[in-house]
């Protein structure tokens, strides 16, 4: 007897039909529902810290002075800053006199000191003279320019002069000199 073959054709309506298809899919390689392609999206914050450098002038040598006024070359402080900044100077002297010194120490019993203190002012700031007078040092920080803006990468250039008024009255320290130590203070928010 010859076998008659049979096919039955369902027609998926419906909920039914995307289940079906659903399932079929379940049961083919990954392969054929890889994705092409893919975005995304990444935030990338930072903050820049205050920061401030600066770089200070070495030790000047008058060498020998003559009863007169004379006027330093400029010491120069270079200032980069983020932020508003300012410059103040001192010195180790309360009168800003210098004191006779050996070179490694100032002299303790009955030093020779100058009649007048050293003055200072601020010469150039960026290059723009602030039209300063001169004035005496002393131990308590002066402010030598403030408010200052950023400065960008090159820095600003604050010149100041020093003048040290020399009378008859002032004897030669011998195989000593004279001295006095400025100290300068650079920082954010003068």
């Amino acid at each position: 007897m010859a076998r008659r073959s049979t096919h039955t054709t369902f027609l998926l309506t419906g909920t039914a039909a995307v289940a079906a298809v659903l399932a079929a899919a379940a049961v083919l390689p990954s392969a054929t529902l890889a994705a092409t392609s893919a975005t995304g999206s990444q935030s990338v914050t930072a903050d820049v810290a205050s920061t401030l450098e600066a770089t200070f002038p070495s030790a000047y040598a008058w060498g020998n002075l003559s009863p007169g006024t004379p006027t330093s070359a400029d010491q120069t402080v270079n200032v980069k800053s983020n932020a508003s900044w300012g410059l103040k100077a001192s010195t180790d002297a309360v009168d800003g006199i210098m004191r006779e010194w050996t070179g490694a120490a100032y002299v303790a019993s009955t030093p020779k000191v100058l009649a007048h203190p050293l003055t200072w002012r601020p010469h150039t700031v960026g290059g723009v003279n602030p039209g300063a007078s001169f004035a005496a040092f002393t131990s308590t920080p002066a402010l030598a320019t403030g408010a200052q803006g950023v400065t960008g990468d090159s820095g600003v250039d604050v010149a100041l002069e020093y003048r040290q008024t020399v009378s008859y009255a002032d004897a030669s320290a011998g195989s000593n000199d004279y001295r006095i130590l400025v100290s300068f203070d650079v920082a954010q928010g003068y």
